[in-house]
């Protein structure tokens, strides 16, 4: 958001004073460079704000936030650093009377000196906010605020009711000796560079394809070092994890199977169906290698086989005997494991 909020206010801000440089006053300066750009800002703007806006229709919760949150900063950035930093940068340039002849070394100094402080502050006080430190970063946010901007002002103001008044240099239309200034570097590159329009066409269809064929490769991941601090315990807990059960945890998943599980050869079929599964690759295991199948119709069977009490119960409550003369685990007959089955359930 804050990337957006510059995007938005360095075309703003160079536009205006594209138009001071042709010697318009502040006002009339920003007036037509809004015409010139609030148009394609504006358009920015909601194009960013619909995609983020768009996260709405999902089904997480967080995610809907997120949503509405960014496209709330979104508009605000366009507010604060496309509108009203122009309008600021413009009542400061109105306070300001215009001295003949270039500005002194001294001058240019102090000024770039300040320019770069106050960017420090406000980056400082933007990092303390997203870092959590609220208190703090509204501090050195308004401490910067009332260094470079209100006090400034206050002082041209008291500055101008001073000094005797002064012909405003920047008429409109009449670009003034002292602010005409010839296009900077970047501006002559760029106007070189389209008199060759096939090949700077051709350039950026090239490194775009590339960049896109690598971005296809990209794989995603959620590295848990991105989030905590890699020495911490839970990240060396999950990395010892890693080492000792990588490739062989795997994920919760469940098999319904829906049918008479009184029947023997049922039973049969499911208990051949698990070994298959057991014999799987991709099936997770345990600690001892073995494959994490638990939760099964057969381990409920073979803990009441193997349980005296549990077969005393059953003989006392329904008069049958439980058996397992094979040693499968699972109840000789149709009779017994139906009545192991409802013992399960009540008990």
């Amino acid at each position: 958001m804050i990337a957006l909020g510059v995007d938005f206010a360095v075309h703003a801000m160079r536009r205006y004073q594209e138009e001071k440089t042709l010697g318009y006053a502040p006002r009339r300066a920003l007036q037509i460079g809004f015409a010139g750009v609030l148009g394609a800002l504006g358009l920015a703007m909601l194009s960013d704000g619909i995609a983020f806006l768009s996260n709405v229709s999902s089904d997480i919760q967080a995610i809907i936030h997120f949503g509405i949150a960014a496209g709330i900063a979104v508009a605000s950035s366009f507010l604060v650093l496309g509108i009203m930093v122009p309008l600021a940068a413009m009542r400061v340039d109105q306070l300001r009377r215009p001295r003949p002849g270039p500005a002194s070394l001294a001058g240019r100094v102090l000024s770039t000196v300040a320019g770069l402080n106050a960017a420090v502050l406000f980056a400082v006080a933007v990092l303390l906010l997203v870092v959590g430190f609220a208190i703090p970063g509204v501090a050195v946010f308004l401490a910067a605020i009332l260094t470079f901007l209100v006090a400034p002002i206050l002082i041209l103001r008291w500055t101008n009711r001073r000094a005797q008044p002064q012909t405003d240099f920047s008429t409109p239309g009449l670009p003034s000796s002292h602010e005409a200034t010839l296009p900077g570097l970047l501006a002559t590159v760029v106007g070189g560079l389209a008199r060759f329009r096939p090949i700077v066409l051709l350039v950026v269809i090239a490194v775009t394809t590339s960049a896109a064929i690598l971005a296809l490769r990209l794989d995603p991941e959620f590295d848990v070092n991105d989030f905590f601090d890699s020495k911490s315990d839970f990240v060396v807990s999950l990395d010892q994890m890693d080492n000792h059960f990588a490739g062989r945890g795997g994920e919760l998943g469940f098999i319904i199977v829906k049918g008479d599980l009184t029947d023997p050869q049922a039973l049969t079929a499911l208990h051949q169906f698990v070994g298959e599964i057991s014999r799987n690759p991709y099936v997770g295991r345990d600690a001892d290698g073995l494959p994490s199948l638990e939760y099964n119709v057969f381990n409920l069977l073979e803990r009441l086989t193997a349980s005296t009490y549990a077969r005393s119960q059953i003989k006392q409550e329904s008069g049958i005997e439980i058996t397992d003369n094979d040693g499968d685990g699972v109840p000789d007959n149709q009779e017994q494991i139906s009545a192991s089955y409802d013992y399960m359930v009540q008990n």
